[in-house]
Protein backbone atom coordinates (compact mmCIF):
# COMPACT_ATOMS: atom_id res chain seq x y z
CA UNK A 1 0.00 0.00 0.00
CA UNK A 2 2.72 2.34 0.41
CA UNK A 3 4.56 1.81 -2.37
CA UNK A 4 0.87 2.77 -3.94
CA UNK A 5 0.82 6.25 -1.75
CA UNK A 6 4.17 7.30 -2.53
CA UNK A 7 3.83 7.66 -6.74
CA UNK A 8 0.58 9.13 -5.74
CA UNK A 9 1.88 11.65 -3.88
CA UNK A 10 4.34 12.49 -5.84
CA UNK A 11 2.06 12.84 -8.76
CA UNK A 12 -0.34 15.22 -6.82
CA UNK A 13 2.41 17.40 -6.01
CA UNK A 14 3.76 17.33 -9.70
CA UNK A 15 0.42 18.24 -10.67
CA UNK A 16 0.11 21.02 -7.88
CA UNK A 17 3.13 22.51 -8.69
CA UNK A 18 2.30 22.91 -12.49
CA UNK A 19 -1.32 24.09 -11.75
CA UNK A 20 0.23 26.27 -9.00
CA UNK A 21 2.07 28.63 -11.65
CA UNK A 22 -0.40 31.37 -12.00
CA UNK A 23 0.75 35.11 -11.51
CA UNK A 24 1.62 36.70 -14.85
CA UNK A 25 1.71 40.45 -13.24
CA UNK A 26 0.26 43.14 -11.25
CA UNK A 27 0.13 46.67 -9.62
CA UNK A 28 -1.92 49.29 -7.23
CA UNK A 29 -3.44 52.43 -7.78
CA UNK A 30 -5.28 54.26 -5.65
CA UNK A 31 -8.82 55.00 -6.36
CA UNK A 32 -9.61 57.83 -4.07
CA UNK A 33 -8.09 59.69 -1.02
CA UNK A 34 -10.09 61.41 2.10
CA UNK A 35 -8.03 63.72 4.06
CA UNK A 36 -5.94 60.70 5.83
CA UNK A 37 -7.82 57.90 4.17
CA UNK A 38 -6.93 56.04 1.44
CA UNK A 39 -8.83 54.03 -1.37
CA UNK A 40 -6.68 51.28 -2.47
CA UNK A 41 -7.00 48.91 -5.92
CA UNK A 42 -4.67 46.29 -6.33
CA UNK A 43 -4.94 44.96 -10.03
CA UNK A 44 -3.51 41.41 -11.04
CA UNK A 45 -3.13 39.04 -14.02
CA UNK A 46 -2.75 35.11 -13.45
CA UNK A 47 -3.10 31.99 -16.25
CA UNK A 48 -6.82 30.88 -16.30
CA UNK A 49 -5.92 27.22 -16.41
CA UNK A 50 -4.29 27.40 -12.52
CA UNK A 51 -6.32 25.97 -9.84
CA UNK A 52 -4.61 28.44 -7.58
CA UNK A 53 -6.56 31.67 -7.58
CA UNK A 54 -4.99 35.35 -6.75
CA UNK A 55 -5.59 36.73 -3.67
CA UNK A 56 -3.42 34.87 -1.22
CA UNK A 57 -1.01 37.32 0.04
CA UNK A 58 0.04 40.39 2.04
CA UNK A 59 -0.76 43.71 1.72
CA UNK A 60 1.43 45.88 3.47
CA UNK A 61 0.26 49.49 3.85
CA UNK A 62 3.21 51.10 4.86
CA UNK A 63 2.33 52.13 8.29
CA UNK A 64 2.94 48.69 10.30
CA UNK A 65 -0.15 47.80 9.19
CA UNK A 66 -1.22 45.06 7.05
CA UNK A 67 -4.50 42.88 5.85
CA UNK A 68 -3.58 39.27 4.86
CA UNK A 69 -5.33 36.79 2.10
CA UNK A 70 -9.17 37.97 3.08
CA UNK A 71 -9.84 39.88 -0.30
CA UNK A 72 -12.70 40.49 -1.81
CA UNK A 73 -11.46 39.35 -5.51
CA UNK A 74 -13.80 40.36 -8.72
CA UNK A 75 -12.60 38.44 -11.88
CA UNK A 76 -12.50 39.63 -15.30
CA UNK A 77 -11.43 37.14 -17.89
CA UNK A 78 -9.80 38.76 -20.65
CA UNK A 79 -8.92 36.08 -23.07
CA UNK A 80 -8.74 32.67 -23.17
CA UNK A 81 -5.04 32.24 -21.15
CA UNK A 82 -5.73 35.86 -18.78
CA UNK A 83 -7.49 36.72 -16.16
CA UNK A 84 -7.53 39.68 -14.55
CA UNK A 85 -8.31 40.12 -10.57
CA UNK A 86 -8.77 43.16 -8.78
CA UNK A 87 -9.82 44.00 -4.79
CA UNK A 88 -10.07 47.41 -2.73
CA UNK A 89 -8.78 47.73 1.07
CA UNK A 90 -9.19 51.06 2.47
CA UNK A 91 -6.91 52.29 5.18
CA UNK A 92 -6.41 55.50 7.55
CA UNK A 93 -3.10 56.56 8.29
CA UNK A 94 -2.63 58.46 11.44
CA UNK A 95 -1.21 61.73 9.62
CA UNK A 96 0.88 63.30 6.47
CA UNK A 97 3.62 61.48 5.18
CA UNK A 98 5.77 59.55 2.27
CA UNK A 99 3.94 55.84 2.97
CA UNK A 100 5.11 52.57 0.56
CA UNK A 101 1.97 50.40 0.46
CA UNK A 102 3.07 46.84 -0.78
CA UNK A 103 1.92 43.65 -2.12
CA UNK A 104 3.24 40.27 -1.72
CA UNK A 105 2.72 36.30 -3.06
CA UNK A 106 3.91 33.56 -3.79
CA UNK A 107 4.72 31.57 -6.85
CA UNK A 108 5.16 33.14 -10.05
CA UNK A 109 4.57 31.97 -13.44
CA UNK A 110 6.76 29.42 -15.01
CA UNK A 111 8.95 29.51 -18.06
CA UNK A 112 10.16 33.19 -17.29
CA UNK A 113 13.60 33.47 -19.48
CA UNK A 114 15.53 36.83 -17.73
CA UNK A 115 14.57 35.10 -13.96
CA UNK A 116 16.20 31.61 -13.54
CA UNK A 117 13.44 29.41 -11.57
CA UNK A 118 10.94 32.15 -11.33
CA UNK A 119 8.24 29.67 -10.42
CA UNK A 120 9.96 29.55 -6.70
CA UNK A 121 10.55 33.72 -6.67
CA UNK A 122 8.07 35.56 -4.51
CA UNK A 123 5.80 38.41 -6.48
CA UNK A 124 5.51 41.76 -5.35
CA UNK A 125 4.76 45.46 -6.28
CA UNK A 126 4.55 48.65 -4.74
CA UNK A 127 3.17 52.26 -4.57
CA UNK A 128 4.94 55.05 -3.08
CA UNK A 129 2.68 57.94 -2.76
CA UNK A 130 2.94 61.04 -1.09
CA UNK A 131 0.02 62.12 1.49
CA UNK A 132 -1.28 65.64 2.22
CA UNK A 133 -4.24 66.86 2.47
CA UNK A 134 -4.01 70.00 1.39
CA UNK A 135 -2.33 68.76 -1.99
CA UNK A 136 -5.14 67.57 -4.12
CA UNK A 137 -3.87 64.49 -6.32
CA UNK A 138 -5.66 62.07 -8.17
CA UNK A 139 -2.68 59.50 -8.96
CA UNK A 140 -1.89 58.11 -12.31
CA UNK A 141 -4.91 55.19 -14.24
CA UNK A 142 -2.67 52.99 -15.93
CA UNK A 143 -3.63 50.22 -18.62
CA UNK A 144 -1.61 47.44 -19.10
CA UNK A 145 -4.18 44.89 -20.16
CA UNK A 146 -3.42 44.77 -24.59
CA UNK A 147 0.28 43.76 -23.32
CA UNK A 148 -1.32 40.83 -22.09
CA UNK A 149 -3.21 39.90 -23.93
CA UNK A 150 -0.71 39.15 -26.89
CA UNK A 151 2.17 37.27 -28.22
CA UNK A 152 5.05 38.46 -28.92
CA UNK A 153 6.83 37.49 -32.11
CA UNK A 154 10.46 35.60 -31.51
CA UNK A 155 13.09 37.21 -33.79
CA UNK A 156 11.24 40.42 -34.50
CA UNK A 157 11.02 44.03 -33.33
CA UNK A 158 7.43 45.70 -32.51
CA UNK A 159 6.15 48.87 -30.96
CA UNK A 160 4.35 48.74 -27.61
CA UNK A 161 3.53 51.81 -25.03
CA UNK A 162 2.22 51.87 -21.63
CA UNK A 163 -1.25 53.49 -21.41
CA UNK A 164 -1.26 55.96 -18.32
CA UNK A 165 -2.71 59.39 -18.01
CA UNK A 166 -2.88 61.94 -15.13
CA UNK A 167 -6.05 63.57 -14.50
CA UNK A 168 -3.97 66.45 -12.99
CA UNK A 169 -2.01 67.10 -15.58
CA UNK A 170 1.44 65.52 -13.73
CA UNK A 171 4.66 64.06 -15.51
CA UNK A 172 4.79 60.54 -15.48
CA UNK A 173 8.12 59.23 -16.07
CA UNK A 174 8.94 55.53 -16.89
CA UNK A 175 11.93 53.75 -15.99
CA UNK A 176 12.72 49.65 -16.19
CA UNK A 177 13.02 49.07 -12.72
CA UNK A 178 14.69 45.33 -11.41
CA UNK A 179 11.94 42.95 -9.47
CA UNK A 180 12.03 43.05 -5.77
CA UNK A 181 11.87 40.26 -2.63
CA UNK A 182 10.61 42.64 -0.47
CA UNK A 183 13.39 45.44 -0.70
CA UNK A 184 15.49 43.57 -2.28
CA UNK A 185 15.72 42.90 -5.60
CA UNK A 186 15.26 39.24 -7.03
CA UNK A 187 19.05 37.07 -7.81
CA UNK A 188 19.48 36.18 -11.16
CA UNK A 189 17.30 38.42 -13.00
CA UNK A 190 18.24 39.80 -16.17
CA UNK A 191 16.64 43.22 -17.77
CA UNK A 192 14.12 42.46 -20.82
CA UNK A 193 15.47 43.19 -24.34
CA UNK A 194 13.65 46.41 -24.05
CA UNK A 195 14.37 50.42 -24.93
CA UNK A 196 11.80 52.49 -23.27
CA UNK A 197 10.91 56.17 -23.81
CA UNK A 198 11.04 57.52 -19.94
CA UNK A 199 8.90 60.78 -21.25
CA UNK A 200 5.81 58.37 -22.69
CA UNK A 201 5.44 54.96 -21.70
CA UNK A 202 6.22 53.83 -25.55
CA UNK A 203 8.84 50.91 -26.12
CA UNK A 204 10.32 49.01 -28.42
CA UNK A 205 10.72 45.18 -28.07
CA UNK A 206 13.66 43.68 -29.83
CA UNK A 207 13.17 39.96 -29.57
CA UNK A 208 15.18 39.79 -33.09
CA UNK A 209 18.12 37.78 -31.18
CA UNK A 210 16.48 36.24 -28.52
CA UNK A 211 17.68 32.08 -28.77
CA UNK A 212 16.89 30.82 -25.56
CA UNK A 213 12.80 31.00 -26.03
CA UNK A 214 10.49 28.97 -27.04
CA UNK A 215 6.97 29.06 -27.77
CA UNK A 216 5.04 29.89 -24.48
CA UNK A 217 8.18 31.59 -22.91
CA UNK A 218 7.51 34.45 -21.08
CA UNK A 219 9.81 37.91 -20.22
CA UNK A 220 9.67 39.57 -16.90
CA UNK A 221 9.05 42.95 -17.31
CA UNK A 222 8.89 45.57 -14.31
CA UNK A 223 8.68 49.24 -14.79
CA UNK A 224 8.65 52.00 -11.94
CA UNK A 225 6.21 55.15 -13.34
CA UNK A 226 7.52 57.99 -11.23
CA UNK A 227 5.32 61.34 -10.92
CA UNK A 228 5.98 64.58 -10.42
CA UNK A 229 4.01 68.02 -10.03
CA UNK A 230 5.79 71.53 -11.86
CA UNK A 231 5.80 73.56 -8.52
CA UNK A 232 7.39 76.79 -9.03
CA UNK A 233 9.39 75.60 -11.62
CA UNK A 234 10.80 72.56 -10.00
CA UNK A 235 9.21 69.04 -9.86
CA UNK A 236 8.74 67.77 -7.18
CA UNK A 237 8.13 63.96 -6.23
CA UNK A 238 4.38 62.90 -5.55
CA UNK A 239 4.32 59.22 -6.09
CA UNK A 240 6.41 55.71 -7.87
CA UNK A 241 3.78 52.43 -9.34
CA UNK A 242 5.56 49.32 -9.50
CA UNK A 243 4.39 47.30 -12.63
CA UNK A 244 5.07 43.86 -12.84
CA UNK A 245 3.91 41.37 -15.41
CA UNK A 246 5.10 38.71 -17.95
CA UNK A 247 4.62 39.03 -21.98
CA UNK A 248 4.15 35.86 -23.51
CA UNK A 249 6.26 34.75 -26.99
CA UNK A 250 5.75 33.01 -29.84
CA UNK A 251 7.77 31.03 -32.39
CA UNK A 252 5.15 30.81 -35.09
CA UNK A 253 6.82 33.91 -37.08
CA UNK A 254 5.24 32.73 -40.38
CA UNK A 255 2.87 35.72 -41.02
CA UNK A 256 4.40 38.88 -42.77
CA UNK A 257 2.33 41.10 -40.73
CA UNK A 258 3.94 43.68 -38.98
CA UNK A 259 2.28 46.97 -38.62
CA UNK A 260 3.90 50.43 -37.68
CA UNK A 261 2.76 53.25 -35.93
CA UNK A 262 4.72 56.60 -36.74
CA UNK A 263 4.24 59.52 -34.22
CA UNK A 264 6.21 62.52 -32.88
CA UNK A 265 6.16 61.33 -29.29
CA UNK A 266 6.50 64.78 -27.37
CA UNK A 267 4.98 67.93 -28.89
CA UNK A 268 4.69 71.41 -26.74
CA UNK A 269 0.78 72.45 -27.42
CA UNK A 270 -1.21 75.70 -28.33
CA UNK A 271 -4.40 75.44 -29.27
CA UNK A 272 -3.46 75.58 -33.12
CA UNK A 273 -0.60 72.68 -32.40
CA UNK A 274 -1.68 69.34 -34.32
CA UNK A 275 -0.39 65.88 -34.74
CA UNK A 276 0.43 64.06 -37.41
CA UNK A 277 -0.49 60.04 -36.78
CA UNK A 278 0.69 57.47 -39.26
CA UNK A 279 -0.21 54.05 -39.48
CA UNK A 280 1.33 51.65 -42.05
CA UNK A 281 -0.20 48.38 -41.71
CA UNK A 282 1.45 46.48 -44.39
CA UNK A 283 0.85 43.32 -45.48
CA UNK A 284 -1.58 43.13 -42.45
CA UNK A 285 -5.20 41.94 -42.76
CA UNK A 286 -7.68 44.50 -42.18
CA UNK A 287 -7.39 45.77 -38.48
CA UNK A 288 -9.17 47.87 -36.13
CA UNK A 289 -7.69 51.44 -34.38
CA UNK A 290 -8.38 52.74 -31.08
CA UNK A 291 -7.55 56.17 -30.20
CA UNK A 292 -7.45 57.67 -26.80
CA UNK A 293 -6.69 61.37 -26.83
CA UNK A 294 -8.56 63.44 -24.29
CA UNK A 295 -8.70 67.06 -25.33
CA UNK A 296 -7.79 66.16 -28.55
CA UNK A 297 -9.90 66.44 -31.78
CA UNK A 298 -9.49 64.52 -34.96
CA UNK A 299 -8.96 66.58 -38.38
CA UNK A 300 -12.54 65.93 -39.09
CA UNK A 301 -13.94 67.58 -35.50
CA UNK A 302 -14.57 64.40 -33.99
CA UNK A 303 -13.59 63.70 -30.15
CA UNK A 304 -10.41 61.92 -30.42
CA UNK A 305 -11.50 59.38 -27.89
CA UNK A 306 -12.16 56.27 -30.53
CA UNK A 307 -12.71 52.47 -29.95
CA UNK A 308 -12.45 49.83 -32.57
CA UNK A 309 -12.32 52.24 -35.84
CA UNK A 310 -11.79 49.60 -38.93
CA UNK A 311 -8.28 50.64 -40.86
CA UNK A 312 -8.01 48.85 -44.33
CA UNK A 313 -5.29 50.68 -45.98
CA UNK A 314 -2.37 52.90 -44.83
CA UNK A 315 -3.37 55.77 -43.11
CA UNK A 316 -1.66 59.41 -41.59
CA UNK A 317 -4.61 61.06 -38.93
CA UNK A 318 -3.94 64.74 -37.94
CA UNK A 319 -5.18 65.55 -34.53
CA UNK A 320 -5.76 69.15 -32.80
CA UNK A 321 -5.26 70.08 -29.04
CA UNK A 322 -8.31 72.09 -27.38
CA UNK A 323 -8.26 74.41 -24.69
CA UNK A 324 -6.66 72.37 -21.69
CA UNK A 325 -4.97 73.85 -18.10
CA UNK A 326 -2.94 70.48 -17.90
CA UNK A 327 0.73 71.11 -17.71
CA UNK A 328 1.54 67.43 -19.52
CA UNK A 329 -1.60 65.74 -21.13
CA UNK A 330 -1.19 62.03 -22.35
CA UNK A 331 -2.76 59.88 -25.31
CA UNK A 332 -2.02 56.70 -27.11
CA UNK A 333 -3.15 55.07 -30.23
CA UNK A 334 -3.39 51.20 -30.54
CA UNK A 335 -3.45 49.25 -33.31
CA UNK A 336 -4.78 45.15 -34.27
CA UNK A 337 -4.62 42.88 -36.70
CA UNK A 338 -6.48 40.23 -34.61
CA UNK A 339 -3.10 38.91 -33.88
CA UNK A 340 -0.80 41.39 -33.86
CA UNK A 341 -1.23 44.72 -31.83
CA UNK A 342 1.16 47.81 -31.52
CA UNK A 343 0.61 51.03 -29.24
CA UNK A 344 2.18 54.05 -29.12
CA UNK A 345 1.87 57.26 -26.66
CA UNK A 346 2.28 60.75 -26.76
CA UNK A 347 3.12 63.41 -24.43
CA UNK A 348 1.67 67.26 -24.72
CA UNK A 349 3.55 69.84 -22.59
CA UNK A 350 2.21 72.98 -22.09
CA UNK A 351 5.32 75.26 -22.46
CA UNK A 352 7.20 74.93 -25.42
CA UNK A 353 10.51 76.70 -24.15
CA UNK A 354 10.99 74.22 -21.53
CA UNK A 355 10.29 71.09 -23.47
CA UNK A 356 14.63 70.48 -24.45
CA UNK A 357 15.08 71.10 -20.47
CA UNK A 358 12.35 68.89 -19.79
CA UNK A 359 14.09 66.20 -21.78
CA UNK A 360 17.51 66.70 -20.93
CA UNK A 361 15.95 66.38 -17.29
CA UNK A 362 14.59 63.13 -17.08
CA UNK A 363 16.03 61.08 -20.23
CA UNK A 364 19.82 59.51 -20.59
CA UNK A 365 21.52 62.68 -18.80
CA UNK A 366 20.01 61.83 -15.69
CA UNK A 367 21.71 58.62 -14.21
CA UNK A 368 20.17 57.17 -11.33
CA UNK A 369 22.63 57.04 -8.81
CA UNK A 370 22.41 54.65 -6.16
CA UNK A 371 22.78 55.66 -2.27
CA UNK A 372 24.04 53.44 0.50
CA UNK A 373 23.82 53.62 4.33
CA UNK A 374 25.98 52.03 6.75
CA UNK A 375 26.16 50.21 9.22
CA UNK A 376 22.56 48.72 8.82
CA UNK A 377 21.48 47.88 11.54
CA UNK A 378 23.03 50.58 13.75
CA UNK A 379 22.09 52.76 17.08
CA UNK A 380 20.90 55.78 15.39
CA UNK A 381 24.68 56.46 14.37
CA UNK A 382 25.65 56.27 10.63
CA UNK A 383 26.98 57.25 7.48
CA UNK A 384 25.24 58.13 3.75
CA UNK A 385 27.33 57.40 1.24
CA UNK A 386 26.31 58.93 -2.07
CA UNK A 387 27.75 61.01 -5.59
CA UNK A 388 25.52 63.59 -5.75
CA UNK A 389 24.43 66.23 -3.44
CA UNK A 390 20.55 66.29 -2.43
CA UNK A 391 18.38 65.81 0.41
CA UNK A 392 17.72 62.71 3.09
CA UNK A 393 14.89 62.20 4.21
CA UNK A 394 14.25 59.60 7.36
CA UNK A 395 10.23 58.23 7.67
CA UNK A 396 8.88 55.91 10.41
CA UNK A 397 6.28 53.39 9.43
CA UNK A 398 3.80 55.85 11.39
CA UNK A 399 4.35 58.11 8.59
CA UNK A 400 5.94 60.87 10.90
CA UNK A 401 9.25 62.19 9.21
CA UNK A 402 12.05 61.82 11.58
CA UNK A 403 14.75 64.05 9.65
CA UNK A 404 15.07 66.01 6.79
CA UNK A 405 18.78 66.62 5.68
CA UNK A 406 20.39 68.43 2.73
CA UNK A 407 23.30 66.54 1.55
CA UNK A 408 26.22 67.88 0.23
CA UNK A 409 29.28 65.39 0.72
CA UNK A 410 30.25 61.94 -0.56
CA UNK A 411 30.21 60.87 2.66
CA UNK A 412 27.62 62.47 5.59
CA UNK A 413 28.17 60.72 8.93
CA UNK A 414 24.95 61.77 10.81
CA UNK A 415 24.11 60.94 15.00
CA UNK A 416 19.94 61.26 15.34
CA UNK A 417 20.20 58.41 17.87
CA UNK A 418 18.03 60.65 20.23
CA UNK A 419 15.85 60.82 17.55
CA UNK A 420 15.00 57.48 16.63
CA UNK A 421 13.86 54.27 18.63
CA UNK A 422 14.38 50.74 18.14
CA UNK A 423 12.50 49.84 15.05
CA UNK A 424 12.21 50.34 11.44
CA UNK A 425 12.43 53.01 8.87
CA UNK A 426 12.57 54.28 5.59
CA UNK A 427 15.68 56.55 4.17
CA UNK A 428 14.65 57.85 1.17
CA UNK A 429 17.42 60.01 -1.13
CA UNK A 430 16.44 62.84 -3.62
CA UNK A 431 18.54 64.64 -5.83
CA UNK A 432 18.89 68.55 -6.14
CA UNK A 433 16.02 68.79 -8.64
CA UNK A 434 14.10 66.86 -5.63
CA UNK A 435 13.73 63.14 -7.68
CA UNK A 436 13.43 60.11 -6.23
CA UNK A 437 17.15 58.42 -6.09
CA UNK A 438 16.09 55.41 -4.28
CA UNK A 439 14.80 54.15 -0.89
CA UNK A 440 16.70 51.80 2.03
CA UNK A 441 15.04 50.28 4.91
CA UNK A 442 16.85 50.86 7.88
CA UNK A 443 16.85 49.49 11.28
CA UNK A 444 17.42 50.78 14.54
CA UNK A 445 18.61 48.89 17.38
CA UNK A 446 19.29 51.18 20.87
Amino acid sequence: MKNLIIPFIAFFMFCFSVSATHIKGGYIEIKEIRGNTVVFQFIGFRDVGSVVGFGAGIFRFGDGSSIESNFDIQKEQLDSNTEKVSYVVEHTYSGSGTYTAEYFEEYRSENIINLDKSFNKLFSTSLIFLLDPFLSNALPKVNIDHLLTQQYLIGHKSEHALIANDQNGDLLVFDLFDPKKYTYPLPNYVQPPIDMDRLTGSFLLDLSSVDNASDHSQILVVVAITEYRRINGVLQFLSRTVLDFNIELSDHSESSCHPTINIDPISCGSNQEEVSIEIIKGECEQGLLSFNFEGYVLENADPAIVSDQALLNDTIFTVYTENSTKSYQYGSVQYTDGEQSISQSLLLTDDCDSNEDLVKLVTSEFVEEKFNIFPNPSNGVFKLSTPTSGTLRIISLNGKQILNQAVSNDVLSLDISRKLESGIYTAQYFDQQNRLVGIKRIVIVQ
